[in-house]
């Protein structure tokens, strides 16, 4: 008798579960249309990396950045989230672009090797994800405590850079590599005990 339930229905009712079949089908399909970076984002990135060769490239991109087609950007596995940013040696001029702040979700900025110069900005504790930050080999000043607020921090790499100030005190924290060569540093260091998990200095 069950297998025949269905076509025992009432018409009208066969109808409705059609229906209601319909719409739900429209929901999958405008949540994947709503999938991707958000318009914002896209703009960021692209100012980002105006005058050097890679915006050149990057303006050309008419795709998602999360398509596998835009060169140093690395995607989550829902492809809508920008989470890695790796630009070594690109050619970046200027100071560090807010821009970079708009990134929310970003787990990894490498930045190293280019020609940034300017105060390490504070606004990188805003970055809360951040996993792994190379600024190394650039123009860069400063050494900003909140740095070594951000809580899922692992690698720190600001070597190569005149810094031309003291290392700030050592906050608890998830560090397990602080590269610090050639900074042009000056006063004591910091107590280290606060870096239970510090592997590399």
């Amino acid at each position: 008798m069950s297998r025949n339930f269905g076509k025992m229905l009432p018409a009208p009712y066969r109808q409705w579960k059609l229906t209601v079949l319909f719409f739900l089908l429209l929901l999958v399909f405008a949540s994947l249309e709503a999938g991707g970076v958000d318009s914002e984002q896209i703009e960021a990135l692209k100012t980002i990396a105006t005058g050097s060769p890679l915006g050149s490239l990057w303006n050309e991109l008419r795709s998602d950045p999360c398509s596998g087609k835009w060169p140093g950007v690395g995607c989550s596995d829902s492809q809508n989230a920008i989470i890695e940013l790796n630009l070594p040696g690109q050619k970046l001029v200027g100071n560090l672009s807010v821009e970079f702040f708009k990134l929310t979700d970003l787990r990894r900025l490498d930045l190293s090797f280019n020609s940034l110069s300017g105060q390490i900005p504070m606004k990188l504790r805003d970055l809360k994800h951040l996993e792994i930050l190379n600024l190394a080999g650039n123009n860069l000043q400063g050494f900003p405590q909140d740095l070594l607020t951000l809580p899922k921090l692992r690698t720190l790499s600001l070597a190569h850079n005149p810094l031309g100030t003291f290392i700030p005190p050592f906050l608890k924290a998830s560090l397990q590599s602080l590269v610090l060569q050639n900074c042009s540093l000056s006063g004591v260091i910091p107590d280290l005990r606060p870096l239970e998990n510090l592997v590399t200095l």
